[in-house]
């Protein structure tokens, strides 16, 4: 049984290494579909400010301990959850996003470098 399970593994490797390329392609074509799923789930804008620009908007965790998640669930776990109706999210804009954290002491506030 171990070496069938063995011999399973050696081929999946193989295929992995073979394959790199396509498989990084397909990786990313997934994580881009689901993110824009989860998006249009949340209400294409920032709930703050309402700016609707894709490229800046982030997917926030409402009760924060949003690095934990995407270290265990990695990003498609989390536009998974978001599609299937998870209600723990929320959508802001970069700005808006990183004065959530600096008002909920989740980072400390930037340094003035002068």
């Amino acid at each position: 049984m171990y070496a069938v399970y063995k011999d399973q593994l050696k081929n999946q490797q193989r295929f992995r290494q073979k394959n790199h390329e396509r498989i990084l392609l397909t990786e990313k074509e997934t994580r881009k579909r689901l993110r824009k799923k989860a998006v249009a789930v949340l209400g294409s804008k920032c709930i703050w400010c309402g700016i609707d620009n894709v490229l800046v908007l982030q997917v926030d965790h409402l009760n924060g301990g949003g690095n934990r998640e995407r270290q265990s669930l990695g990003s498609p776990g989390i536009y998974r959850k978001i599609i299937r109706g998870s209600n723990e999210y929320q959508l802001l804009c970069a700005n808006c996003n990183l004065l959530k954290k600096i008002r909920s002491n989740e980072v400390s506030s930037p340094r003035r470098k002068y």
